[in-house]
């Protein structure tokens, strides 16, 4: 059996880690905590920034030349000076809760600037009603529910139940702005991105994702992001990808409810990964 004198010390060692272990769990929490007031700070400050640009917009009107002249100063181009103008007037004016929010250090520009895009087509009055409606819902919402993506896709559903009867016209107006962006990357590569109605995204991903998958099944080498990108590539070039689209490989997901389906409505529709969309637009799709 080993000497009183060897546990002790041995224990004495465990101990010492434990604690060490302990002091650097703190230090890291500690870390942590700071990198949320770093956060909140931003957000406070973006308030700021954009409080700042709605009130030089509302001195200066629509001249282009106050955008010019803060773009050295922002240090960005002009057209993003141009929408931070524009977030900044319908921040201040028509979403006064969220600006409240920004100041409270509860949200940043871009969590900002998602709900705008959603809000953007809607009239003011109905902006400030979604605007009232999504702070009643944030009050003891999880910390997930600030997170940018989750905020535009709660407005999303806001909008429809605020104004139903403008969805399909909200929709036509954005199909009207469908396009194909070539934006050039670093080291040899650029990103292709094609803005389209919500259903057939889905529905060219699913395709895309399907055969890709086949191609991995049949034992290619290549990871599914590559596989992706290059059965998509050979798609829009003509060029044969090596594999066939399986049976239902376009299948989006979208819950119709019967009133729609009868063409009796035009809201309730919901697509999976996505949200609602028009009863019209399942007719199209």
């Amino acid at each position: 059996m080993p000497c009183r004198d060897c546990v002790t010390l041995l224990c004495n060692i465990c101990l010492d880690r434990v604690f060490d272990t302990v002091g650097v769990v703190d230090d890291v929490m500690e870390e942590i905590e700071r990198v949320g007031v770093v956060r909140a700070r931003r957000a406070r400050l973006d308030a700021e920034e954009l409080e700042l640009l709605a009130a030089i917009a509302a001195d200066a009107g629509d001249d282009r030349g106050v955008a010019e002249e803060l773009t050295p100063v922002l240090r960005v181009s002009t057209r993003e000076v141009e929408r931070r103008i524009e977030d900044g007037r319908s921040v201040v004016r028509r979403m006064p809760r969220l600006h409240a929010a920004m100041q409270n250090g509860e949200v940043e520009s871009y969590g900002a600037r998602r709900v705008l895009a959603v809000v953007g087509p809607l009239d003011d009055d109905i902006a400030r009603q979604v605007d009232g409606l999504l702070a009643e819902r944030l009050v003891d919402a999880p910390e997930t529910a600030w997170q940018p993506g989750n905020l535009a896709q709660r407005v999303r559903r806001l909008v429809e139940k605020t104004d139903p009867d403008g969805q399909v016209e909200r929709a036509r107006r954005a199909r009207a702005e469908r396009k194909v962006e070539l934006t050039p990357g670093e080291h040899a590569m650029s990103s292709l991105e094609v803005s389209l109605p919500a259903e057939r995204a889905g529905a060219c991903y699913s395709r895309v994702d399907a055969m890709a998958r086949s191609l991995r099944h049949g034992g290619d080498r290549r990871t599914l992001d590559q596989l992706r990108a290059d059965v998509a590539a050979d798609l829009l070039l003509g060029r044969d990808p090596g594999v066939s689209p399986p049976e239902a490989a376009a299948m989006v997901y979208l819950h119709v409810p019967v009133d729609a389906a009868l063409s009796m409505v035009d809201d309730g529709c919901e697509l999976d990964g996505y949200g609602p969309i028009p009863a019209r637009s399942r007719a199209k799709s």
